[in-house]
């Protein structure tokens, strides 16, 4: 598991998800619940690691690359002096070393030779990674159709768009939309908290909130008229009222 593992990234309308085989796989996002089930959360992520993960191979691509790199610089040097004597003679066969047009045209033939040994290399290495691309967008594309099919083009249905690991990425980049009027505040009982802010102690502190009645059902407003309780710091009865009111004196 990697020490530097990237951390979701949220915006207005979409939330940004990081999958490698390397860490945990995400967990279903609170602003998804209701949207996404658990059993689909769970079949998908995984798919979608696995996918990844057979189109990305750090080990292979690197020595690939590097294989790619002293072709390219390696190949033109050798054939370089071949190329030069090759187009240094005349048609008599003697030498025109007081001409420069064979130099250029040396030249030229070798950075035609780096443009091609490159394409070698890139050509095959590109194929297969747009390949990997095209059956994610496929793959993501068929939930997205099926997903239509059970709720009805009523019903919000989140977009999926998966973006295959790169050269210098391991890690696959999941983008997933958001409903416009389902994002969490920070004053939401189940928002998210910095790492550094605990959350309630008291597991009922969600029985304390409950929806305006006839506002938007995100917002949530204190419980009072239950006993909302202020997580073990209640007041003491004499600043109540009641009897125990009573009994409180002033001061004289």
């Amino acid at each position: 598991m990697s020490m530097f593992a990237q951390m979701p990234m949220r915006s207005s309308n979409s939330i940004i998800l990081y999958l490698s085989r390397k860490e945990p796989p995400p967990l279903l996002p609170i602003e998804l619940q209701g949207h996404v089930g658990p059993e689909t959360w769970a079949m998908r992520i995984p798919a979608l690691t696995m996918l990844a993960s057979r189109f990305h191979k750090p080990i292979f691509e690197g020595l690939w690359l590097l294989a790619a790199f002293i072709a390219s610089i390696a190949v033109p040097a050798a054939v370089y002096p071949t190329i030069f004597h090759a187009l240094d003679k005349d048609d008599n066969g003697n030498s025109r070393f007081r001409d420069d047009q064979p130099f250029f045209q040396a030249r030229a033939a070798t950075v035609g030779i780096f443009i091609g040994v490159s394409l070698l290399f890139w050509v095959p290495l590109l194929v297969w990674k747009m390949i990997g691309q095209s059956r994610a967008n496929a793959l993501v594309r068929r939930w997205s159709e099926d997903d239509l099919r059970l709720k009805g083009p009523s019903a919000f249905i989140p977009v999926w768009k998966m973006n295959m690991p790169s050269f210098w990425n391991s890690s696959a980049r999941l983008t997933v939309s958001l409903p416009p009027s389902q994002a969490p505040t920070t004053f939401h009982p189940a928002a998210y908290l910095p790492s550094w802010i605990n959350g309630p102690t008291d597991p009922a502190a969600g029985m304390y909130y409950y929806p305006v009645q006839n506002g938007p059902g995100s917002q949530l407003q204190p419980n009072i008229a239950g006993n909302a309780g202020v997580y073990g710091d209640e007041k003491a009865p004499a600043y109540t009222g009641g009897e125990a009111a009573e009994k409180v004196r002033p001061y004289r």
